[in-house]
């Protein structure tokens, strides 16, 4: 039994571990809500709108409910006439597509590089056109996409930016020679606290963020009944809020992000020394111009054998994750909305595997889970 216990000690993500270390913390939190009891925009709301805004390096934060309705109300904010095209990642998660479907919107799903796993200027030139309105870049794994080019791209065709930041909160990236904060480049940025990412809740919420005034004054307004002032709305908007607790919560988690990125850094460059040593493997894209947050550490595996390593870790008490198997494009859903061919996406769902990376992971857990790959390819 011990044995057993032992093996399966290792978690993918970090959440129960921070649940039991912090702990006291969380319960002196809840404690003081309750005196307060201001469950809904209460003062940690505003403090904490404010302080994320002065991280990131914007001017505004605007809380919201969860990462999708960030999304929804950050192309509200927009205004792209109906029918309008927006280009979205094919390889990622489903909410970026979601919302510009949503809207009576046409999610164009286009295909990533093989190298950064995001969309780049390259491959959003082969699905241009006139009528697309704006771009959703979806900074992938805690990796940025090239901004510089994409940026460019969009203001030469008079097309909106948005980054989708909710895997990569904390990344940075060199932009007119200074480090900026992901989501703080194009027209607006979001994010999603949902447990598992980066800068986390205790449930769902979400934020909007932007130094353009008129379009965080939007962006208040939509999701708070279409109304600055409660009685009087003067747009049709949505109710999404993030909880009083849920911020309170992310404020706390705020002041420990960076150093639970630079764990996660560590952990990384260990996995890098020992996974580039293997021909079969390819390790996570690097840039000096890109200082990456780790949300996940995807490996690419070339020699079909993905399957059978993630079942061999397991066996071994080794948890992993398949990030994304399908593009969207070949999902019933969506199968509409890729008029090209996403080949890079296809092959890369075919190849990734993302290990266990989160600071709670502790030296013998890291050199456990490089021991048991190395094994595999060498018996």
């Amino acid at each position: 039994m011990d044995h057993i216990k032992n093996r399966m000690a290792i978690e993918f993500t970090s959440i129960r571990r921070a649940s039991r270390n912090d702990r006291e913390d969380y319960l002196e939190i809840f404690d003081q809500r309750l005196v307060h009891s201001d469950y809904i925009s209460g003062e940690d709301v505003a403090h904490f709108e404010r302080e994320f805004a002065d991280y990131l390096g914007v001017s505004s934060v605007v809380s919201c409910g969860n990462g999708s309705d960030a999304l929804l109300i950050a192309l509200k904010c927009l205004n792209l006439p109906k029918n309008a095209k927006v280009l979205v990642p094919d390889f990622t998660f489903l909410a970026a597509a979601e919302a510009v479907a949503s809207l009576g919107l046409i999610p164009i799903l286009v295909d990533i590089d093989k190298e950064t796993l995001t969309i780049t200027a390259e491959t959003l030139k082969c699905c241009w056109d006139k009528d697309v309105a704006a771009v959703i870049v979806v900074h992938l794994f805690g990796y940025a996409a090239p901004m510089d080019d994409i940026l460019a791209l969009c203001k030469k065709n008079g097309a909106y930016l948005i980054e989708d930041c909710a895997q990569a909160t904390g990344t940075k990236i060199r932009y007119n020679n200074k480090w900026c904060h992901v989501g703080t480049i194009g027209d607006i940025g979001t994010t999603s606290f949902f447990p598992t990412k980066n800068l986390s809740a205790m449930g769902d919420g979400g934020a909007i963020f932007t130094s353009n005034h008129s379009l965080a004054q939007r962006a208040q307004m939509f999701k708070s009944h279409g109304a600055l002032n409660k009685y009087t709305p003067v747009c049709i908007g949505q109710n999404s809020r993030l909880d009083t607790l849920q911020a309170a919560i992310l404020r706390y988690r705020l002041k420990k992000i960076d150093i639970q990125i630079e764990k996660c850094q560590r952990i990384a460059l260990k996995y890098d020394i020992a996974f580039a040593q293997l021909p079969m493997i390819t390790i996570p894209q690097r840039s000096n111009d890109v200082f990456h947050s780790f949300h996940q550490y995807p490996i690419l595996i070339h020699n079909g054998s993905r399957d059978n390593l993630q079942a061999y870790l397991k066996d071994e008490g080794i948890p992993s994750m398949v990030y994304y198997p399908l593009p969207l494009s070949k999902t019933e859903a969506y199968q509409d909305y890729s008029p090209y061919e996403s080949a890079v996406s296809l092959a890369i769902g075919t190849q990734i595997l993302c290990l266990p990376i989160h600071s709670y992971l502790d030296e013998g857990e890291v050199n456990s889970i490089i021991t048991k790959i190395v094994q595999f390819y060498e018996e």
